[in-house]
């Protein structure tokens, strides 16, 4: 029943952001341009309750490309590793070590405003098909979990030539997991990027 859920969820989100961007499509197709673009940055991760929390943050690199329909609206499709946290427990078992990860894809749309000629603010918001991982007790137990969420953030962009442009952003996301037993738990990630980008 729940990955029929899921998958439902899935459909939906997936559906509600594609029309989005087929109708910028349409209504701007004179001024469309691309742009590829990488970024670094540090995730904060949270998971757990108060006898097992996790709360650290990791390197984050992410790949993508961008769709600008004109000088306020864009789509985005991207790959992203949230990078890997471990945490040290002690506990009837004694002292371990347990980690947690998550990475994705995601498919968004921005909106944004010019700041002159060679700057702007935006805010985005789309879904993210994200696989977590844990490993707990010195990476002797292992679980995983998949599904998707709403993502949401928002950056300034600068303008270092025609082509190139360098921006920083934040992105927020929560995943709704079950990463061992059977109780599902919030797994929020805070992630503030810098981004290299290229337009064609």
């Amino acid at each position: 029943m729940k990955s029929q859920i899921m998958k439902l969820k899935k459909v939906l989100c997936l559906g509600a952001t594609l029309s989005t961007i087929s109708l910028m499509a349409v209504t701007s197709h004179a001024e469309q341009q691309l742009k590829v673009f990488g970024s670094v940055g540090s995730a904060s991760h949270e998971f757990g309750d108060s006898n097992n929390a996790f709360d650290d943050s990791a390197t984050s690199y992410g790949l993508g490309g961008l769709l600008r329909f004109n000088q306020n609206f864009a789509a985005e499709f991207r790959y992203d590793n949230l990078g890997e946290i471990e945490q040290r427990f002690a506990d009837t078992t004694g002292a371990h070590t347990d980690m947690l990860s998550l990475e994705g894809y995601s498919l968004g749309v921005l909106g944004g405003v010019p700041i002159g000629d060679t700057a702007s603010i935006y805010a985005k918001v789309g879904v993210m098909f994200w696989d977590a991982e844990a490993q707990y007790m010195n990476n002797t137990l292992r679980a995983s979990d998949e599904g998707n969420s709403f993502y949401f953030g928002f950056g300034g962009e600068f303008m270092v030539s025609n082509e190139m442009s360098v921006a920083i952003e934040y992105t927020m996301m929560e995943a709704d997991t079950v990463l061992g037993g059977n109780r599902e738990q919030t797994y929020t990630v805070n992630n503030i990027a810098l981004t290299l980008g290229y337009s064609f």
